[in-house]
């Protein structure tokens, strides 16, 4: 699993390295599937944007993650994230929007986070749509095992 992230991050920075070209506006990374042994993360997508502007932009997009049962009539889907970091075999997500839905619910974009390491996993969605109200949830995964916390209002 590992390796094959290590692969992106060095093509990621050969990009970055080398000299600009202008007629190349942007550049993107299909990963496909990360996945734990009780969940998985879909269509994973790296872009690079703006390589002509003096910064540039990355981005990560997931598609769909995947949790175990109880959980796994929730999706969490359209996971856009505007602020992470790579290293260490760790994918941190620092700031990013999602959508959550159920067999029996769905909630327009939410605040979002995860971080994924090899023993440990997490997440947090802030300002979900439930019912008239809202929900905050914090998911965490130590040795296989997945603990959420909700907060309703």
């Amino acid at each position: 699993m590992w390796p094959r992230f290590t692969a992106v991050i060095k093509i990621i920075i050969l990009v970055l390295i080398m000299p600009t070209a202008y007629a190349l506006d942007s550049i993107a990374l299909k990963v496909g599937t990360l996945a734990g042994d009780q969940w998985q993360l879909e269509h994973i997508t790296i872009a690079l944007t703006d390589l002509a502007q003096n910064q540039q932009k990355l981005a990560l997009t997931i598609s769909r993650l995947s949790l175990p049962k109880p959980f796994d009539d929730l999706s969490i889907v359209n996971i856009r994230c505007t602020s992470f970091t790579w290293k260490n075999q760790e994918l941190l997500c620092q700031q990013g929007r999602a959508d959550m839905r159920s067999k029996y619910w769905k909630s327009p974009g939410a605040t979002f986070a995860f971080q994924v390491a090899e023993k440990h996993s997490s997440f947090k969605l802030r300002n979900l749509q439930l019912a008239g109200g809202r929900v905050d949830i914090d998911g965490e995964e130590r040795d296989e095992r997945w603990q959420l916390q909700l907060d309703a209002r």
